[in-house]
């Protein structure tokens, strides 16, 4: 079992999407490759639990000690079980890995073949439940998509967005609790110096008074690292409980941010940003799924069917505001597009894309009239929120009504 969950994907993948190109499907957060900002998280778990346990928890005596000890030994079981919980939890949506299911083909991933509350994703080539979104980190659909914490090292849904508040809630009090213990204990050391150096020869601490310095250096190496999880964990809090008054999830935050930046033109595609080269190359997030490729491809295909001079234009590099423009020049002459249907109606559709109106957990599909997708070219920003760490990834063609 544990070796199932650490086994690293191989490149041909589980199947492959209706493009051709293999799905790797990440089944654990502990699936190979690892974020280095998962094993950051455990190492400063590990490291703060190492010094509290055995320089701060044997300072106190007695009832004391006792109490000290129960509610540290507490607090890290709290903390240790819910992230390998999350880390662990199966959020992905079921119809994904269900073997007694065929993948289907492009022509049975019809809106009309869907069941109720049902809608088709073409890279996991089943009918999954509506407002799933493919992570294109674990590259496979999660219902209630939130973000994909690269702290876990997997996404955080609809099944367990819960457990998540619960880990942050607990990981901050605990983060407290050592914060406090610090600043009890190095104040201690440095207002009576002598008589804590009796106090370390003769309790738990068992220690000569050349040990004095390493004591209050580690002891604010625990303070500095408590601090700066308490404020990270506290901003991360504060931010999920705005959006918790505002209804609205990570996801859909970072789309309307996106599209606030995109209507100023402040918006900025990273896709031609360099690459982290040397020490920070393995803080890199390493997507299994780019979806840049796809919403390229179909873009193209899109313009190519016009014919004329808007075909050939597809073939050098155009902001998508361009392109809509230039597809809704040609929407104004009452052209038709292969399939017969008027052109100014997919303009329509497109631009209530960019209004961000084509993200709507909420919106009704009607079943008498065919979905269509368009590409969201623009997912650069989804990896930029420093503060949180946390990487959104989603499917890159949205339900358009």
């Amino acid at each position: 079992m544990l070796f199932c969950c650490c086994r690293p994907q191989s490149a041909e993948g589980e199947w492959r999407d209706i493009y051709g190109d293999p799905v790797r499907p990440r089944r654990s957060g502990y699936e190979r490759p690892l974020d280095a900002l998962q094993v950051s998280a455990w190492t400063a778990i590990a490291v703060l639990s190492i010094l509290h346990y055995m320089l701060q928890i044997p300072f106190f005596v007695g009832a004391q000690f006792i109490a000290v000890l129960v509610i540290s030994s507490v607090l890290v079981a709290l903390v240790v079980c819910t992230k390998v919980a999350l880390e662990l939890y199966p959020q992905q949506d079921p119809a994904v890995f269900r073997t007694d299911l065929p993948r289907l083909t492009q022509d049975e991933l019809v809106p009309e073949s869907a069941e109720p509350s049902t809608e088709p994703c073409v890279f996991c080539r089943r009918f999954v439940q509506v407002g799933c979104k493919h992570c294109s980190v674990c590259d496979k659909c999660v219902p209630g998509f939130d973000h994909h914490c690269r702290w876990l090292n997997s996404c955080v849904g609809a099944k367990n967005y819960r457990l998540f508040a619960t880990f942050m809630v607990v990981a901050w009090v605990a983060m407290a609790w050592v914060a406090a213990i610090s600043l009890y204990i190095i104040q201690l050391m440095l207002r009576d110096t002598d008589s804590f150096k009796r106090h370390m020869r003769t309790h738990a601490y068992r220690s000569p008074p050349q040990a004095f310095p390493a004591l209050v250096f580690f002891n604010f190496v625990c303070l500095l690292i408590a601090v700066v999880g308490i404020g990270s964990l506290g901003k991360l809090i504060c931010f999920h409980v705005y959006l918790d008054i505002t209804h609205q999830s990570t996801y859909e935050h970072i789309v309307k941010r996106r599209e606030k930046k995109r209507a100023l033109g402040e918006y900025r595609r990273q896709s031609g940003e360099p690459e982290a080269k040397g020490l920070f190359s393995c803080f890199e997030l390493r997507k299994r799924r780019n979806f840049k490729k796809h919403s390229g491809n179909r873009t193209n295909q899109q313009v190519n069917e016009m014919g004329g001079d808007e075909g050939r234009e597809a073939d050098s590099p155009m902001p998508p505001s361009q392109r809509m423009r230039n597809d809704a020049s040609v929407a104004s002459t009452g052209s038709k597009d292969s399939s017969g249907g008027s052109l100014h109606a997919r303009v329509q559709d497109v631009s209530s894309v960019s209004r961000g109106e084509g993200f709507s957990r909420s919106a009704a599909h009607s079943p008498a009239r065919r979905r269509k997708y368009f590409p969201v070219s623009e997912s650069g920003e989804e990896h930029s929120s420093a503060h949180l760490s946390d990487s959104i990834s989603s499917r890159p063609y949205e339900p358009v009504q």
